[in-house]
């Protein structure tokens, strides 16, 4: 009966803990989403999705409640029993002169008192049991291994040296694939979508260690180094920039912590980005909003490359940077990452071929290998996927609205 109550309250908590899952997501894709959600006329269906959520979670409340209840209200009513049956035991043994009415009496005043922690504990049980399972469940991520590595690495030269790997155990994400870049040098990675160009820098910065092969820091395995001593030789500019609930200048003191006001102040001078700053209701001491709600795109990119600069790492890598931006902000934004490569080993993820005619080598992937390399001339002059790609691109860029 016990086993099957508490088979029970487990099932019941997993579906409890889907239920809340699902309301709060969808709380989230409301508030998150609510541009989309007007602009499409689609509240009507997220409204729809939240009454069933919120309706899916009041049942599976209810239902724990109802199980929890039935099973605590059983073993309270049992443990009541106990209290009539020592009554009468000591009435019977009273009669029967088995024992002193002095004794009896201690006996029924401990005895009697026994009952109301016993009740407590048998209620709490559950909620008891519930907190143990969550409990384990943080602990299993919490007892989440590290990425392996515990030495120190320094360097200004970066290589992929022939590596595969796989998000799901079974197909290759990439296969194969290597890539080397020094001081100085800058090389892109294109492609069409798909083929694994995210990935590659993903395993450039160790994000996911590759399954086979590896990636090198001037020569030195990064899998062996700890996470600070690698990624102090390397900064990042996503095209997804993530800003901080903090000030302007803690969001860029993220690139180095420790630095003076005037240290942060040069690199958003060379981020192209002090003259909106000091034009901010607070200038460095402005709160951002979540997520840098409160900043354009090109704004957020340019916090993002004052971090890199501040922090002044050998080697930078760029996943579509000055994507999706307008020609004043992509403008701004390139002299800022002028600014920010200058001298460095710099890897770069792009979709605009002609953003990149200019590197040093160019890596064209397709379905997670490298099939060409070179520079923009000889892969136009091979008249492969580059060249295609370079052809649809051009076509693209001479559309118009008939």
């Amino acid at each position: 009966m016990i086993e099957l109550g508490r088979g029970r309250r487990t099932r019941g908590d997993a579906h409890l803990s889907a239920a809340r899952v699902e309301l709060s997501a969808s709380m989230q894709d409301l508030l998150y989403g609510i541009e989309p959600v007007k602009a499409s006329s689609g509240a009507r269906a997220v409204e729809e999705r939240i009454d069933r959520a919120c309706e899916g979670y009041r049942d599976a409340c209810v239902s724990q409640e109802r199980v929890t209840g039935s099973l605590n209200s059983l073993a309270a009513g049992a443990l009541k029993i106990g209290l009539p049956a020592t009554l009468l035991a000591a009435a019977w043994l009273l009669g029967a002169g088995g024992a002193d009415l002095d004794v009896l009496v201690v006996f029924l005043m401990v005895g009697t008192r026994m009952y109301d922690p016993l009740v407590a504990a048998v209620m709490n049980w559950a909620e008891l049991e519930s907190s143990a399972r969550a409990g384990g469940r943080v602990l299993e991520i919490l007892s989440t291994e590290p990425m392996p590595g515990e030495g120190d690495v320094s360097g200004d030269e970066l290589a992929l040296e022939g590596v595969s790997f796989s998000y799901d155990g079974e197909k290759d994400a990439l296969s194969g694939v290597g890539l080397s870049v020094g001081r100085g040098r800058r090389m892109a990675i294109v492609g069409p979508s798909g083929s694994g160009k995210s990935t590659a820098l993903k395993l450039a910065a160790r994000f996911y260690d590759p399954d086979e092969d590896r990636v090198l820091l001037s020569g030195q395995d990064v899998s062996n180094a700890s996470a600070d001593a690698f990624y102090r030789n390397v900064s990042m500019v996503f095209q997804d920039v993530y800003v901080f609930h903090d000030t302007v200048e803690a969001n860029i003191r993220y690139g180095r912590e420790g630095a003076t006001h005037d240290e942060v102040v040069a690199a958003a001078k060379a981020a192209r980005c002090h003259e909106f700053i000091m034009a901010l209701p607070r200038g460095y001491d402005t709160v951002l909003g979540e997520r840098g709600s409160t900043l354009s795109g090109g704004e957020r990119q340019r916090i993002a490359i004052g971090r890199a600069i501040l922090k002044d790492a050998p080697v930078v890598l760029l996943d579509e940077a000055t994507s999706a931006l307008d020609p004043i902000n992509e403008r701004e934004v390139q002299r800022a990452l002028s600014a920010l490569l200058a001298g460095r080993a710099v890897i770069m993820v792009a979709h605009s071929l002609a953003s990149v005619c200019g590197v040093d080598g160019i890596c064209v992937m397709d379905g997670g290998r490298v099939v060409e390399r070179g520079a923009h001339e000889e892969l136009m002059a091979a008249g492969d996927l580059y060249a295609r790609l370079w052809n649809l691109q051009q076509q693209a860029a001479d559309w118009r609205i008939a």
